[in-house]
């Protein structure tokens, strides 16, 4: 087993400790929704599934993340950082919604529209940034899922 540099421990104890609270924000969410109105996630299948898996993926996020520490594996790394994406997507979309159904369609049109928006610019601004070339195959996955579980959602496409 390799020596791993002191700069990726700390790394990925950034990560454990990003995953850590993305973890406690989804359950706290999901707690909060089932005490104060249940009927929202029962009445939206969508909704409770959005939510629910990003904790799964925010967990096994954190699990992989953690191994990676020990074991310096390329595969755990990459396990970690899709969980993490399609988790944190998955919340997103769990965010608006609820908006949709809380507040207003306008409101979560915006939301939606901005984080798009805002997104794109810090996808095309950290890889200016890094010089970072190849395919956005991670970055077109979470937006195909993020536009078809989220904003065709709030347009009310499905």
């Amino acid at each position: 087993m390799s020596k791993i540099p002191e700069k990726e421990i700390a790394q990925f104890g950034a990560h454990v400790t990003t995953n850590s609270t993305m973890i406690f924000i989804s359950v706290t969410l999901f707690t909060f929704i089932i005490t104060l109105n249940a009927e929202l996630l029962r009445n939206n299948l969508l909704l409770s599934i959005q939510i629910i898996l990003s904790i799964i993926l925010f967990i096994h996020s954190n699990l992989a993340r953690s191994r990676g520490i020990v074991s310096d594996s390329s595969l755990l790394n990459n396990f970690a950082k899709s969980c993490f994406k399609i988790g944190l997507v998955l919340f997103v979309n769990s965010m608006g919604i609820l908006i949709l159904e809380l507040i207003s369609k306008q409101l979560s049109l915006i939301f939606f529209i901005s984080y798009l928006l805002i997104w794109g610019i810090y996808l095309l601004t950290i890889r200016r940034a890094l010089r970072l070339k190849g395919n956005f195959g991670s970055e077109l996955i979470s937006f195909l899922i993020y536009l078809f579980l989220g904003l065709l959602v709030a347009f009310g496409v499905y």
